[in-house]
């Protein structure tokens, strides 16, 4: 499997879990995204530490995971993009 594809896989198995509450149903501009990419980060942070207990395998999750959220977030952005320069044209 490909990082692209453990990505993809990795935002709908998120996607599923949440639902309704899921980030993929954000607005672009929405503050929650910052917030959520923020802990996903803090997270990464975290497997640095002393507290940190998964070793590479746990810091590689939690950047897929970081990875994840930020292209969900670039996917939000270029379709909002994409649709208002469809209007404008």
């Amino acid at each position: 499997m490909t990082n692209w594809n453990e990505i993809e896989n990795s935002r709908a198995k998120a996607h599923e879990k949440h639902g309704d509450r899921s980030i993929e149903n954000l607005p672009a501009t929405h503050p929650d995204w910052l917030a959520i990419l923020g802990e996903e980060f803090g997270e990464v942070a975290k497997e640095l530490t002393y507290d940190g207990s998964n070793g590479l395998n746990g810091l590689r999750s939690e950047l897929i995971d970081v990875i994840s959220v930020a292209s969900a977030w670039l996917d939000k952005v270029d379709r909002l993009m994409l649709a208002k320069w469809n209007i404008e044209q």
